[in-house]
């Protein structure tokens, strides 16, 4: 199971890297082709729909993902039942948001944004069905197509958002959105097969959504809520520009590593669901220790390389947002772990507790940020939402080790925080200029390497798995 949980991995982290390329080039073209303020504006109307977005595809998907794992033959009448709630859902959702964009707007005092705000509630039937069929295929394990579907709709949006938004600015970026997820939905859209027994129980489907929608809304709240409360007690337009540089570079471990989060949610699930608790266990526990051996480094160099990398991502002129970078980065590390351990507990049919974590996480992202912001600016808010992802990180951590018996080695940890380390003070010796940071990273991950291969951590066993993953995708 664990050779096929890489092999699946594999996949995933292929597609992954697409999205988080195309969302980075995105990012750094608008960034620069928009100024701070506009970005801004842009950052708060996405960040906004994101959030609201999470009603109609954060539970749903996963427990279609979840049923489909479980039971394989009914498919496709899981998928005729979320495709009907889906629809009443898009309904709903998409009226309310589009009325409330003023009342919206109001809040944020800025009634530039209402005309955004209304024009990306159009986003919302696309994206949300685009979701419903990469879950189902992410359920029935094909991962390779589940892949394909997300390869085609970061091409799709990259090439929609920065060619609209040439002539068109923001509206055409957000035009841009409305477009990936229909063109990707074309890839793998299929009617439901007739079924010939009873239709899957909406019931079913909405008592184990709903835990999930509450934990995913109230923790992308938890990953938004500091530059809405930038926006709102900071009186400059180009602080929440700044702050959205912040969160777009600070994303980058939740985006990279969430291919293990895909993997781990069915196959826990279908573990769990046939008593094969000591691979779940396994399973865990090697693909922690995975998880940390990339995200360690990668964070600590982010942090050593803040300014560099602003000024070579989004230029000089948002090199206010570099110092509030090197401490949000660390907080989204931790919300990166956090993301994978709520996987592992709502896929072992645990969705609730997560969700009860994400509520606090939120509470004291938005708590320390009313404190903080008004003192210190930018960098309280980094600040606050560090503080509130590592106390939601440690209460997850030691949940999944009260109900498995197993997180990852203290040995292990502390060689890899070692070699990291080791990294991280080379780095800043040697405070590199901005374009060489192209050459640095890919040197201090190699050093990073050799000194985990020299205190023993990185094993011919860790090489074999990748050889499988790579080379042997039969899944």
């Amino acid at each position: 199971m664990i050779t096929e949980t890489y092999k699946g991995t594999s996949y995933l982290l292929l597609s992954s890297l697409f999205f988080i390329a195309s969302g980075y080039l995105i990012n750094i073209f608008l960034g620069r082709r928009l100024g701070p303020e506009l970005y801004g504006v842009y950052g708060v109307v996405i960040a906004f729909w994101s959030g609201v977005n999470l009603i109609l595809t954060a539970g749903l998907p996963q427990a279609v993902s979840k049923f489909v794992s479980e039971d394989e033959k009914n498919a496709e009448s899981i998928l005729k039942s979320a495709i009907n709630l889906q629809a009443i859902g898009v309904l709903i959702i998409g009226v309310i948001y589009y009325l409330l964009a003023e009342t919206v707007a109001s809040a944020f005092k800025d009634p530039t944004l209402i005309p955004y705000l209304k024009l990306s509630s159009f986003i919302f039937p696309f994206y949300s069905f685009y979701s419903i069929y990469t879950s189902y295929y992410n359920g029935l394990h094909a991962f390779k197509k589940q892949s394909f579907m997300t390869i085609i709709y970061s091409l799709a949006k990259l090439v929609s958002i920065i060619g609209l938004s040439i002539n068109f600015k923001l509206y055409g970026a957000i035009f841009g959105f409305i477009i990936a997820p229909t063109v990707a939905l074309l890839t793998g859209f299929h009617f439901p097969k007739t079924v010939t027994h009873q239709i899957f129980p909406y019931k079913k489907l909405l008592l184990f959504s709903l835990p999930l929608i509450g934990f995913t809304v109230f923790a992308t709240l938890q990953q938004s809520i500091d530059l809405f409360l930038v926006k709102a007690l900071i009186h400059s337009g180009e602080s929440a520009g700044f702050y959205t540089a912040v969160q777009n570079i600070s994303k980058i471990p939740l985006f990279a590593l969430s291919a293990f989060s895909l993997v781990l949610f069915p196959t826990i699930s279908r573990s769990v669901a046939q008593n094969q608790h000591e691979k779940a266990t396994a399973l865990i526990q090697h693909s922690l220790r995975l998880v940390l051996l990339v995200l360690t480094p990668g964070i600590l160099l982010i942090s050593a390389t803040s300014k560099e990398l602003v000024t070579l991502l989004f230029s000089k002129t948002y090199l206010p947002a570099a110092y509030p970078l090197s401490i949000l980065i660390i907080g989204f590390g931790f919300l990166t772990l956090s993301h994978i351990l709520s996987n592992i507990l709502s896929g072992s049919g645990s969705p609730k507790t997560p969700l009860y974590i994400s509520l606090i996480g939120a509470f004291l992202s938005g708590f320390f940020c009313y404190l903080l912001i008004p003192e210190f600016g930018l960098v309280g808010a980094a600040l606050a939402s560090t503080l509130a992802s590592g106390i939601g990180f440690l209460l997850l951590a030691l949940l999944v080790y009260k109900k498995f018996k197993v997180f990852t080695s203290f040995t292990s940890f502390g060689k890899v925080l070692l070699a990291s380390s080791i990294v991280f003070f080379i780095t800043k010796a040697i405070n590199p200029s901005p374009l060489k940071l192209i050459l640095l990273y890919p040197l201090m991950f190699t050093i990073y390497t050799i000194i985990l291969i020299l205190v023993k951590e990185i094993s011919r066993q860790d090489l074999n798995y990748l050889k499988d993953a790579v080379f042997k995708r039969k899944l």
